[in-house]
């Protein structure tokens, strides 16, 4: 699924990193891969260009999706946060953690107090019928369902804080593996902030 936006992202990492690649190369090695049954693939750019493609069965998402939002703060800064790499020791502690505590996804801020995204997925929040996504400065990973979604004009980006979270209609996360998933239970490892209601 958004084969072509994957191939673009993919190309557009290489090049920051100066990383040989050719899209032409792995589509032919992605046609190769034979499946049964519902599959995902990773795709492995190695530093001399050389691509490894590894594959495991798909598992069923819980019913009941629960997320939990982290203390740890990211740094914005951090230019790995805008690449899918495997420098991302934070990301794996955090959901493994949540995941042994009955959490499917765990959900960071940034060191400003901004929302950013899922360990493994984009976060997305229903305010008056509009569904927003945080912007890229936020420090996120460009997603390819975000980057479907805002380029079909389906969500838009707005800055975005834990008090969102409290007062959006609906919170969403998803991947182009899992599509869009509605986040029924969130758990605070911080109070957020209060909401005052205006008089």
């Amino acid at each position: 699924f958004l084969l072509e936006l994957h191939l673009k992202r993919l190309k557009s990492s290489a090049r920051y990193f100066s990383l040989p690649f050719s899209a032409a190369a792995l589509k032919r090695k992605l046609e190769a891969v034979k499946t049964r049954g519902r599959f995902k693939v990773r795709v492995l750019l190695g530093m001399e260009g050389g691509v490894v493609l590894e594959k495991e069965p798909l598992k069923e998402p819980p019913s009941l999706v629960k997320v939990n939002i982290s203390a740890k703060r990211i740094d914005p800064k951090n230019q790995f946060l805008y690449h899918k790499s495997t420098q991302r020791v934070l990301y794996d502690q955090e959901l493994a953690r949540a995941r042994s505590q009955g959490f499917w996804e765990v959900v960071f801020l940034n060191m400003y107090g901004e929302l950013t995204e899922g360990a493994v997925t984009n976060l997305f929040l229903v305010q008056d019928n509009r569904m927003y996504t945080p912007p890229l400065k936020s420090g996120l990973l460009p997603g390819t369902l975000r980057e479907h979604l805002l380029s079909q004009g389906l969500a838009e980006e707005k800055t975005l804080f834990a008090e969102d979270l409290l007062r959006a209609e609906k919170i969403y996360i998803g991947n182009s593996v899992r599509g869009l998933m509605e986040v029924e239970s969130l758990h605070f490892e911080e109070k957020p902030l209060e909401i005052v209601e205006k008089a």
